[in-house]
Parts: C-alpha cells; sequence; structure tokens
C-alpha cells in the first residue's frame, strides 16, 4: 500500500513519541521497539524525539493485513465441523417410527435393523 493512498485529512508535519501513543496506534515500547529493530525512523532535537508523518504513514503502510480469520482459527472451525456433522448422521427413533412421538437417539446398528424391517 503506498503512503500516497492513505488519508490525509488533519496531517501534522511532525508527530512527537506522545502524539503517536495518544493516537492508540502503538505503546511507547512498542513505539521504540519498532525504532531498535530498524523499521520505524525516529529523529531526536534535544530532549524531543519525534517522527516525521511521511516516515510515520509509511511504518504503516508496511505493516501485514490481518486476514479475517487466521489459519490456527480456521482449522480449529473445520475439525468441530466435521465432529459436529459425524455426531449428526444418528436419526431419532421419531423418524424412524414413522409419526410414533419417540425422541430418543438410537444407534447407528438399530437404525439399520429398523430400516430392514
Amino acid at each position: 500500500m503506498d503512503a500516497a493512498m492513505l488519508p490525509q485529512t488533519n496531517l501534522k508535519p511532525v508527530y512527537t513519541v506522545s502524539d503517536i501513543v495518544a493516537l492508540g496506534i502503538i505503546s511507547k515500547t512498542g513505539l521504540y521497539a519498532e525504532h531498535r529493530a530498524g523499521r520505524l525512523k525516529l529523529k531526536k532535537r534535544g530532549r524531543r524525539t519525534f517522527c516525521l508523518a511521511q516516515d510515520l504513514h509509511d511504518w504503516l503502510a508496511s505493516m501485514p493485513c490481518k486476514e479475517a480469520v487466521s489459519g490456527p482459527h480456521s482449522r480449529r472451525a473445520i475439525a468441530t465441523w466435521q465432529r459436529r456433522k459425524r455426531k449428526k448422521t444418528s436419526k431419532t427413533r421419531t423418524e424412524l417410527s414413522r409419526g410414533r412421538n419417540l425422541q430418543r437417539v438410537v444407534p447407528r446398528a438399530a437404525v439399520a435393523q429398523m430400516e430392514a424391517r
């Protein structure tokens, strides 16, 4: 994603560390960790540490997009769905007794025996 594609409303030319933290994007510790890792450029003037708006937008644009459903979650959801699908294969006695109101789950062996009648 190009930084030029990001919305350009209410931009400041320079953001201090406290400004960035106040935006809720990242914590102060995380900000300095990103700087140490070389992913975010910070500047220093006297006691003030700041980041240029363009550098901040480039850093945000370089972050990976989150997928709607993560891989582990997707695998768990599929496994749960398959377990539930297997459980629903047993027929109830009501389905087999042709209208009699008996609500008991019947094992598969009994289902085969009742269908053979």
